[in-house]
This record gives structure tokens, sequence and C-alpha cells, in this order.
């Protein structure tokens, strides 16, 4: 099958079935099927209605097995909220995750997420959120993917001097370990031009 949203009550009603005779990934496949051109076609709908309708099309799609169905919505519903460009409602759902869940996230998620709300959204809650996330990865991992997207936040916040420390710390970092650092010295020219 391709994607196709016609699909979706089938994807729907047989995935418990197809989960627990194959497993997650070819239920997760199953249910992709019909799900994303779903969210797709239905960018429009307010959070909150699509966040109703995920929990309960998840309720089905589990067989009413909660874990099943909380691991699902963590999956597709921040999709749909970058798809449909709701930035600061993604930083509230990755803030609450990060603290209803903190097991379930590595530092590159979190990498990842901050870097997706520095790329798209220009929201100061938002934006801080993600530099108050970082800044606990930057604090307990010297990685310079990390140091950078922190400075980037920073800079972003007009943090100038805050965001030129820490682009200073990526670039040391990324010589430690003979990454490229080009983007680094870029954010540093536009802390220079904007201070």
């Amino acid at each position: 099958y391709a994607p196709n949203k016609k699909h979706l009550p089938k994807c729907i009603e047989n995935y418990h079935w197809v989960y627990t005779q194959f497993g997650e990934t070819k239920a997760g496949r199953i249910l992709e099927i019909g799900l994303i051109p779903f969210i797709e076609d239905n960018l429009k709908m307010p959070v909150t209605t699509m966040q109703d309708t995920l929990k309960k099309l998840f309720a089905v799609a589990s067989g009413d097995d909660i874990k099943i169905a909380d691991v699902l919505y963590d999956g597709y519903y921040p999709y749909f909220l970058k798809t449909a460009k709701h930035y600061i409602d993604y930083a509230f759902w990755v803030d609450e995750n990060l603290k209803q869940k903190p097991a379930d996230w590595e530092n590159e998620s979190i990498n990842n997420a901050s870097w997706e709300i520095y790329e798209n959204c220009s929201d100061t809650i938002a934006l801080n959120l993600a530099v108050s996330w970082m800044k606990n990865v930057v604090d307990t991992d010297d990685e310079y993917n990390h140091a950078d997207t922190y400075a980037s936040l920073l800079f972003a916040l007009h943090r100038y001097d805050e965001a030129e420390t820490e682009a200073f710390k990526a670039i040391e970092l990324a010589k430690a370990s003979k990454k490229d650092y080009s983007a680094t010295q870029k954010l540093l020219n536009k802390i220079e031009v904007n201070r």
C-alpha cells in the first residue's frame, strides 16, 4: 500500500492485531499508510482537536493498551505540530515530555528538537525553553553539535556575549574532535555584526 488517508480506518482497526502478531515495526508501517496522509490533510485542524482525535484513534488502534497508545501519540502528535508549523506548541510539548519522561530523551534528541525550534521559530518563550534544555545538555556533555545549538539559540535571543562564549567553546570542541566548525564561525560573524 502507498500512503492514503482512505486506508486510515483499516489501519487503525488492524494495528493492534499486527502489533501482537508481527511487532512494533510492521505495525508502525501499517499505521503510517493511513495516518501520515490524514495528518497532512488536516494541518489546519486546531491543535486541541488534533490532540483529541489522535488520542481517540490511538486508544482504538492499541486495543486500549495505554502504553502503546502513549508511544503512538508521542510519535505522531509532534509530527503534526512540526508539519503544521506550530512550533510554540511543539516547544511546550517537548518541555512537558522532558519533565514527564526524561528517560525517553537522549541528548541528541534534545539537540534535534532545540535546533528545530531555532530554525523555525522566533518566539522568545519557545527559544528560552530550548535554551534551558540545551543548558542542561552542554553542562553534562562536551559535544560540538550541542554547544553549537546552544550558542545559536543564545544568538537568536540576542544574548550576544553568552552566544559568543558558547560559540568559542563549540569551536574548541570541534577542533578537538576534528570536526568542521565553519557553521559556528559564520555564527560568530553574525554575532559581531549584530552587536
